[in-house]
C-alpha cells in the first residue's frame, strides 16, 4: 500500500485514485448567493459579521423553501450596490436584486415572492454565473485550486466570475456550479477551455460533471450514463420523467427532445477505492461508485 503522506490535499489524491466524479453534486433547486465581501470563515454564513437578524431572515427564509441553500459570495471588492443573486434551477431563472445595506433584505418575504411573476420579471436577469468554491478555511484544496480556477475563468465570463463559500464535495476541486443551471462541476482546472466553450453553448461539460442539483445523485447518475451513451451533451436533451428505487438499485425514465423515453437501470457499489473526503480527516473512508446496468 502507497504511504500517505501527512501533509496532503484531498483532491489531489482523489484524483490519482480515480474516484468517481459523476453523481456527487449537492441537492438544491433553489441557491441564495449573498455578495459578502469580507473573508469566509470555516462556517460562512454561521461566522459572518452580519447581523443576527440578517442571519435569522435568510435561515428562515431558506428553511421554508424545498431544497434551499445559502450561499455567500465575493469578487474581491467593494463598489457599491452589493447584490444578492437568486437561482431556480427548475426553471432556469435567475434575479439580480441590488441592495446597499442588508437590512434593506429583510422586507422582502422570498417564499412568496418567488411565486409573484411580477417580482421575478422585474428582478430576472439573463446573465449566467459562474461560482467557484474558495473557502480555504472550510478546505485548504478550496483556496489552494480554487483561487486559481478562478483567474483562469474570468477572460472566459468576465464579471460573472464569483467566488462562493463551500459548496460540497472539495476532495473534488477546484469545484463550481454555474447558474441558473445549477450543474456543477469538479477539477474544473483539467480542461478549463473545453468547459467553457460547453457552457458557451449551453452543453454540459460531461468529463468535468458532478450533476446537476436538481436531482438526487443517482439521477445525476443515469443523466451522466445516458449522454456519455447517446453522445447527446445539450442542457434540454433529456427530461427526467420518474425515479424508482428497485431491489438491486433504480430505474430513471427521461424523455428526450424526440418524445422517446429512455429507461436508465443501475446500481451503487463499492469502488474498492479509499480515500480522505477532506484535507483535515485523520482517517481514510470507503468510496462508492454507480454503475450502469442498462439503457432501454
Amino acid at each position: 500500500m502507497t504511504e500517505i503522506p501527512t501533509d496532503f490535499f484531498c483532491s489531489e489524491l482523489t484524483r490519482e485514485a480515480d474516484v468517481q466524479l459523476f453523481g456527487t453534486a449537492p441537492r438544491a433547486d433553489i441557491w441564495f448567493m449573498l455578495q459578502y465581501e469580507a473573508p469566509f470563515g470555516k462556517k460562512a454564513f454561521e461566522e459572518s459579521s452580519l447581523t443576527e437578524e440578517v442571519k435569522a431572515h435568510f435561515l428562515k427564509t431558506t428553511s421554508q423553501i424545498a431544497h434551499a441553500k445559502l450561499q455567500l459570495i465575493k469578487q474581491g471588492h467593494g463598489a457599491e450596490p452589493k447584490f444578492l443573486f437568486i437561482a431556480d434551477c427548475l426553471t432556469s431563472t435567475l434575479l439580480k436584486i441590488p441592495f446597499k445595506d442588508y437590512e434593506e433584505l429583510l422586507e422582502f418575504d422570498f417564499p412568496t415572492l418567488l411565486k409573484d411573476g411580477n417580482f421575478v420579471k422585474t428582478y430576472g436577469t439573463h446573465e449566467a454565473m459562474v461560482a467557484v468554491c474558495t473557502n480555504g478555511k472550510r478546505d485548504k484544496c478550496c483556496a489552494k485550486f480554487g483561487l486559481e480556477l478562478v483567474k483562469d475563468l474570468e477572460p472566459h465570463f468576465k464579471n460573472s466570475v464569483w467566488q462562493t463559500s463551500h459548496i460540497g464535495g472539495h476532495r473534488f476541486a477546484p469545484t463550481f456550479v454555474h447558474l441558473p443551471s445549477g450543474v456543477c462541476y469538479g477539477f474544473a482546472n483539467d480542461n478549463i477551455e473545453k468547459i467553457a466553450e460547453d457552457i458557451s453553448n449551453s452543453k454540459i461539460s460531461l468529463p468535468n460533471v458532478r450533476g446537476r442539483s436538481i436531482y438526487s445523485k443517482q439521477d445525476q447518475a443515469a443523466e451522466y450514463f445516458l449522454m456519455e451513451k447517446r453522445g447527446e451533451f445539450g442542457l434540454g436533451c433529456f427530461e427526467l420523467l420518474k425515479s424508482e428505487q428497485v431491489e438491486d438499485g433504480w430505474e430513471i425514465s427521461f424523455k428526450n427532445t424526440s418524445g422517446e423515453i429512455l429507461k436508465v437501470s443501475l446500481k451503487e457499489e463499492d469502488s474498492g477505492v479509499m480515500g480522505f473526503a477532506s484535507c483535515g480527516d485523520a482517517k481514510m473512508v470507503a468510496t462508492k461508485k454507480f454503475v450502469l446496468k442498462s439503457i432501454s
